[in-house]
């Protein structure tokens, strides 16, 4: 499994993928405790360093952090236990950095694991044990976060087995990391490939290498998306009899496109994760604004995190954008919701 080169730092286009768990985990893990969920499993299956070498924060951060300043949370010693966190790398060397990264927290009596090993055998293995050795697995919420760099595809196979697990736990919900670009080329090189990229697709072999070295978005890459998605949805109909839902976006920061993209069973699953998708396409809109025109970045953060802001948002929210600020019209045409 291919690995990003850099690893030193946080690239600028995970910021979209860092606002949107920050704006869903929040409502996740107290929605579920409300709910009497007696365990939660946060599992982030490519997890990175924690930390990087020029100190920006990686995904396994901003998960704890998010809990430790959930009140409901900190403050009862049985959800600070069976709130488990557990990060998946396979490089030892990063492996050795995310150790480090994330003992403070293990120091505050958080319950993490740590497993130096590929992330997708660590998903099988995981799910397999909670099977086996929880008395009562209906009462387990489980969260999958599967962001690899530079990962050959998305094999659908994966995300099907963590949300078929719908069946055995409260709530099973995955959100990934999908490059089109990526796919097409882990499709061409498959066993089944030629046939999904013909079926969904209709593209010939001179349209799939375009896809695949276009370096900026086009149609087709949505087209793939949407494929991609009705194929996971048919496929989990199938398996389980019951529909599902999803809702994607943009992420934004130039050069091949990607989106993120989030499966779940449940409607409500998916109204918080498209406003949180909303929101951190928005945010992420407005810091490249301000790192085009630092200049203005004073103004920029008073128009658009002010009173006058958040008044905008709910309004562009409640009317589709039609006349409200670009920002907000991009954003909610970015947002794409599968059902």
């Amino acid at each position: 499994m291919k690995q990003h080169p850099d690893r030193r730092s946080h690239h600028k286009r995970a910021l979209t993928k860092d606002w949107i768990l920050k704006y869903y985990l929040p409502k996740y893990f107290s929605g579920l405790r409300k709910r009497g969920c007696r365990k939660i499993i946060y599992l982030d299956a490519f997890a990175g360093p924690g930390r990087y070498e020029d100190e920006s924060e990686g995904s396994p951060l901003h998960a704890l952090q998010i809990a430790e300043n959930l009140e409901e949370i900190i403050s009862n010693p049985f959800y600070r236990k069976n709130l488990i966190f557990i990060f998946v790398e396979e490089k030892s060397e990063v492996f050795q950095k995310l150790q480090e990264s994330v003992e403070p927290f293990k120091e505050k009596g958080f319950n993490i694991i740590c497993l130096s090993t590929d992330g997708v055998n660590a998903v099988k293995n995981i799910i397999d044990c909670i099977r086996t050795e929880v008395a009562d697995p209906s009462q387990i919420g489980v969260f999958v976060y599967l962001d690899p760099w530079g990962l050959i595809g998305v094999d659908r196979e994966i995300v099907l087995e963590v949300l078929s697990l719908r069946q055995f736990f409260s709530p099973s919900e995955v959100l990934l990391r999908f490059p089109p670009y990526l796919v097409c080329r882990y499709y061409k090189n498959s066993r089944v490939g030629p046939d999904w990229i013909k079926k969904r697709l209709g593209l010939s072999s001179e349209e799939l290498e375009e896809v695949i070295n276009t370096p900026e978005k086009t149609e087709r890459h949505e087209a793939i998306l949407k494929a991609y998605v009705a194929t996971i949805m048919e496929d989990y109909l199938k398996l389980t009899g019951k529909p599902l839902s999803g809702c994607a976006v943009d992420t934004v920061g130039g050069g091949k496109p990607y989106y993120m993209l989030f499966f779940s069973e449940s409607p409500a699953g998916v109204s918080h994760m498209s406003d949180a998708m909303t929101k951190a396409f928005i945010r992420r809109q407005i810091e490249v604004e301000v790192e085009e025109h630092p200049i203005f970045k004073n103004e920029i953060l008073r128009k658009f995190f002010g009173k006058k802001g958040k008044f905008l948002y709910k309004k562009a929210v409640q009317e589709k954008g039609s006349k409200w600020p670009q920002y907000f019209q991009i954003s909610l045409k970015e947002l794409q919701i599968f059902k």
